[in-house]
């Protein structure tokens, strides 16, 4: 039963009072006998009003006072408005029915009515119309309907909250969307409770703050969740605790709540009353549901209490459904690109790739396969057929050639090796595919599920056809290179980009006195601290690391104990390798230096020679001198003869 401190009604547009100004009674004109009124009111359960034609108590039975609480004087000249709830009656189509009744036409309603402590109450009125004295008159019999109106509240609580979990229920079915859920679920808990405000706070455990995610309110109160946003949960920490701890938070005036931080944040909203419950999703707090109450200080009953706590359960499981389905979706999408990203690169590889079942059926088979292997049609027609189908169909085929398909027949079944041992392997698979001989390097391993059981094979082939007949004249031309390597006279090393000795020959042995079986595999570094001194090391790293770097160097020498050397580097720009060449120019070197002694010595007697050639010369030149001006002495004297000889003619002839 309702007080009147715990219950507000909001009045609709038909609910107002009719007022009337209680008229005097004439009670005189309408005295009945002590007898009748003995037999008509006082033994009567129910309370029965006598009202005179403008509805004004004439006179109330026992009944009447015990059920109001007022005295049978305290009736007399008032209208029904006395005993009226407020605000719980239409009391202008209460006078309309009382009208009716008056005028022949019985009516019967129900009418909550007001004790005189203040408790409301509804009973239920069947009004007659009558004559008394010649004067119309109403009779009026009341009956409280309070139990079997609270049996009826009860019922039709019972069945709002049925009804609010069936369709709560039924758009988590419907629903795919989880935010149109959610305020779906508001709305209805909203509407049918009929209180101010219902929402939904999430709690971030990234940024330990809450957030006002969904929110539904009733016409003239004012929507807060733009103003509740990025929360901090130690700003109400009380609140915080109580709801993390899975306590319900049910206060009809928040002026009860222990706290004042809390209090003040609800004040601020003209919050009166509050009932918050908080979920779980997956055992891990999700956040809270509250319904609000701004009008008045509503008493929350357990039954409302119960209603959101299970309203709570299905938001959460459904959000935890949401989760699975959300999770599941979002695998589904994930495996089908991850499928179609196996499917793009495993059909643009030019390696085969394939998976099979345990029965050696495949499960999944690239275009290289189908194409070269397999004569398949498509990717899809391998699916569920063996390698046997695909063999017969190309030996049919082409039943007059023998050789048109021998591929696998002279192998072992590399797919069973797999199953019996279930460990990974590389096979050579080799034979004779549309003609054409194909030769294979298979790799196959276990295919495994989830728990680690065996449920196939999956394998990868390269034609590595063309690659076995190059490296047959490799080897032809390897061994040609190594007979050449082997004889040449100078030492030869041959060294990858990182330093490593890959190749030398015994003649680099024999010059080094270094065994092969410390050379191949060493690190060049290494012959070069055995080959120099430490001094000499630096400078023969830069060169190292020049011919590395692709740029020439002029042969050099080093000395390496009793013996020169002379290095020779050549980079290879296809390799980026470096082949090293080593001379011992020792005996070189000796004749060089016994050729330049051979060359000072003769200097010297050159010079020796030359100094004696020039005494010689020069005293030849005094006798020259001395020879020439004898020369000219005997010319003088001829020219002298001459003449004499002329003028002695002259004088014969005169």
């Amino acid at each position: 039963m309702n007080n009147e401190k715990e219950t507000y009604h909001r009045p609709s547009a038909l609910e107002r009072n009719v007022k009337r100004k209680p008229k005097p009674v004439k009670s005189q004109k309408f005295m009945l006998n002590k007898e009748v009124y003995y037999d008509l009111f006082n033994k009567a359960a129910d309370a029965i009003y006598l009202l005179d034609e403008d509805g004004c108590f004439i006179d109330v039975n026992k009944g009447a006072e015990e059920m109001y609480g007022y005295k049978r004087e305290e009736f007399f000249g008032k209208t029904p408005e006395f005993v009226s709830a407020p605000g719980k009656n239409d009391l202008e189509e209460v006078t309309k029915q009382m009208q009716q009744a008056l005028n022949g036409r019985p009516q019967q309603l129900e009418f909550w009515g007001k004790r005189k402590n203040g408790e409301f109450f509804p009973k239920l009125v069947r009004l007659q119309g009558d004559t008394y004295s010649g004067k119309k008159v109403l009779i009026a019999i009341g009956t409280d309907i309070s139990v079997r109106k609270e049996a009826e509240d009860r019922l039709k609580i019972r069945l709002n909250y049925e009804r609010i979990i069936s369709e709560i229920s039924s758009f988590a079915i419907k629903i795919s969307n989880i935010n149109e859920f959610k305020n779906e679920s508001l709305s209805v808990i909203g509407k049918t409770l009929n209180i101010s405000r219902v929402y939904i706070f999430k709690h971030n455990l990234s940024s330990n703050t809450y957030d006002n995610t969904h929110e539904w309110t009733c016409e003239g109160i004012d929507p807060q969740i733009e103003n509740l946003k990025d929360i901090p949960d130690d700003s109400a920490p009380w609140w915080h605790k109580q709801l993390k701890s899975n306590k319900v938070i049910c206060y009809s005036d928040i002026d009860d709540l222990p706290h004042e931080t809390e209090r003040n944040m609800l004040r601020i909203q003209d919050i009166k009353s509050i009932l918050v419950v908080p979920f779980f999703v997956s055992e891990t707090y999700y956040g809270f549901i509250g319904i609000d109450e701004c009008f008045y200080k509503r008493p929350w009953p357990k039954e409302d209490v119960d209603l959101i706590m299970s309203a709570s359960r299905i938001i959460s499981a459904t959000i935890e459904h949401h989760f699975a389905v959300t999770a599941l979706r979002e695998n589904e999408l994930k495996q089908q690109s991850l499928y179609n990203l196996l499917r793009t690169v495993s059909d643009n590889m030019t390696d085969m790739l394939w998976a099979k079942d345990i029965d050696k059926k495949y499960l999944f088979a690239n275009k290289a396969i189908c194409k070269n292997l397999l004569n398949a049609r498509s990717t899809e027609e391998p699916i569920g057929k063996t390698d046997l189908f695909f063999a017969n169909r190309e030996r049919e085929s082409h039943s007059g050639d023998a050789d048109w398909h021998t591929f696998g027949e002279i192998c072992r079944d590399s797919d069973q090796v797999i199953i019996d041992t279930n460990l990974p392997a590389q096979f050579d698979e080799f034979g004779n595919v549309k003609g054409k001989f194909l030769f294979l390097d298979v790799y196959k391993s276990p295919l495994v599920d989830e728990m680690g059981s065996m449920i196939g094979i999956v394998g990868s082939a390269r034609d590595v056809t063309h690659e076995k007949e190059i490296k047959q004249k490799l080897e032809k031309n390897e061994e040609r290179f190594r007979q050449i390597f082997g004889s040449v006279s100078e030492g030869i090393v041959y060294v990858t980009n990182t330093g490593d000795i890959l190749y030398a020959n015994d003649a680099l042995v024999e010059i080094t006195d270094i065994p092969m079986k410390k050379l191949i595999g060493a690190n060049s570094i290494n012959l070069v601290n055995r080959m120099t001194s430490i001094k000499g090391i630096p400078d023969l790293i830069k060169k190292m690391k020049s011919t590395f770097q692709g740029k020439k160097i002029k042969p050099f020498e080093i000395k390496y104990g009793e013996k020169i050397l002379e290095i020779s580097a050549y980079y290879d720009k296809r390799t980026t390798n470096v082949t090293g060449v080593f001379r011992d120019i020792t005996q070189r070197k000796k004749e060089e230096t016994e050729l330049l002694m051979y060359r000072e010595k003769l200097e010297d007697l050159v010079k020796e020679r030359t100094k004696d050639l020039e005494n010689k010369n020069a005293e030849l030149a005094k006798f020259n001198e001395l020879f020439v001006g004898r020369e000219f002495r005997i010319k003088e004297l001829k020219e002298e003869i001459k003449a004499l000889r002329s003028q002695v003619a002259s004088i014969k002839t005169q």
